[in-house]
């Protein structure tokens, strides 16, 4: 029989291990994941493919980026962070979200045989990965989703091995050009030999040109990102000249403009817009609080138009109309601000 001592001292132990249990549950985002590796092409062209289905079963609340992680013999071989194609925050519970990521491996990493793919959730806000849901424990943020084995590459191709590679990649080249060409430069990036080099590289040329592979999701978003740079570097410019010539209501508009599209990134996860965005809404909030400062004198304005203009709805047409004048802008952000903006106004 169990000593009555031992008791409470058990009754402290289970309560603990069932506040881990539930701390666990907590961190673990509402997202089940399944994945899947196409490894069929790596020992030829270093390229790989997993992917990835993400069922959420409640919607999340805040942007999360996804950071897909290669562990081998506990270390990591490949990070990859990124913004999925379809928001967090736009995932649907019970709808599955599907999408490929492409691995690549330039260069063969040495002493590498099975390989464990391991998915987490990271929060840009404060840099932290939480982990999907799963049976498994969770590994620095991370749960396993899958596995495959790293063939077996020569690291360093000699005379024999290049002249293989070349047979191949010309006989592939009738059907297949990308996938002779992704052959070839796979050899030609771990060879050091110049004389092996000048053989892949006239290989290269009988394959000859081909249409470019159409751009993956992340390579979408790195066009995307640096195009909307280069418009929020110019609107930014524009909207100080118009400050520094006192003209702030426009100046104001702009950096709404620039605000409002970095905000778009940084509900994606886009890594890096969300500073962006708190640099550009400070900047904004300054330029807001001078266009729409009122004095004691303008505050009392606000009151009595306010009692002139019980009825709300009149208020909102009577504050618009008033909004023409610049001048008056203060006022009427006041006077607004008396309303309650129910859906019918």
């Amino acid at each position: 029989m169990m000593s009555r001592r031992l008791l409470p001292l058990l009754g402290v132990c289970l309560f603990s291990l069932l506040t881990c249990a539930t701390t666990r549950a907590q961190q673990s985002l509402p997202v089940k994941v399944e994945g899947s590796v196409n490894s069929s092409t790596l020992a030829t062209t270093g390229r790989a493919t997993v992917k990835l289905t993400f069922t959420t079963e409640a919607p999340l609340r805040q942007p999360f980026a996804v950071r897909l992680e290669l562990r081998s013999g506990g270390r990591t071989v490949q990070q990859r962070d990124h913004a999925p194609p379809i928001a967090v925050m736009l995932w649907e519970p019970n709808k599955p979200v599907t999408y490929e990521l492409p691995l690549f491996f330039p260069l063969t990493p040495k002493n590498v045989n099975t390989v464990d793919v391991l998915v987490g959730f990271l929060n840009p806000k404060d840099n932290k990965v939480r982990p999907p849901l799963s049976r498994s424990r969770a590994r620095d943020g991370l749960i396993q989703i899958a596995k495959f084995k790293f063939p077996e590459i020569e690291l360093v191709p000699d005379a024999t091995n290049v002249e293989t590679t070349i047979a191949a990649a010309l006989a592939l080249a009738k059907s297949d050009a990308r996938a002779a060409w992704d052959q070839l430069e796979f050899s030609f990036r771990r060879t050091g030999d110049y004389n092996l080099k000048e053989q892949l590289q006239q290989a290269l040329l009988k394959v000859g040109k081909m249409k470019p592979a159409p751009l993956s999701f992340e390579e979408q978003g790195i066009v995307r990102g640096r195009i909307q740079a280069e418009r929020v570097r110019y609107l930014r410019q524009v909207a100080g000249r118009l400050y520094d010539r006192g003209r702030l209501f426009a100046a104001l508009v702009l950096l709404d403009e620039v605000g409002g599209a970095l905000q778009q990134d940084a509900d994606r996860a886009v890594l890096g817009a969300l500073n962006n965005a708190r640099r550009v809404t400070k900047d904004r909030d300054g330029i807001a609080e001078k266009v729409f400062a009122v004095t004691k004198e303008q505050l009392a304005e606000v009151e009595q138009l306010a009692l002139e203009h019980k009825a709300e709805p009149e208020r909102l047409t009577f504050a618009v109309a008033m909004a023409a004048n610049k001048k008056m802008r203060g006022i009427v952000g006041e006077l607004v601000g008396t309303i309650e903006l129910r859906g019918e106004l």
